[in-house]
């Protein structure tokens, strides 16, 4: 997944198939230490937006 610095998506790249056993290592390891969405979400009110906001 690619993003610009304001964080709008630029893209995305198929994984390597022999590289699937790392990536899912990786994967593992990030949802371990994972924050909850709802946790962070809470801890950031600057950066809600109005409903229906575009930018």
């Amino acid at each position: 997944m690619h993003y610009d610095e304001h964080g709008q998506f630029l893209g995305a790249e198929l994984l390597a198939a022999d590289r699937i056993d790392d990536y899912a290592r990786t994967r593992d390891a990030a949802r371990e230490t994972a924050e909850p969405f709802t946790s962070w979400w809470t801890r950031h009110p600057e950066l809600h937006r109005p409903a229906g906001a575009l930018t």
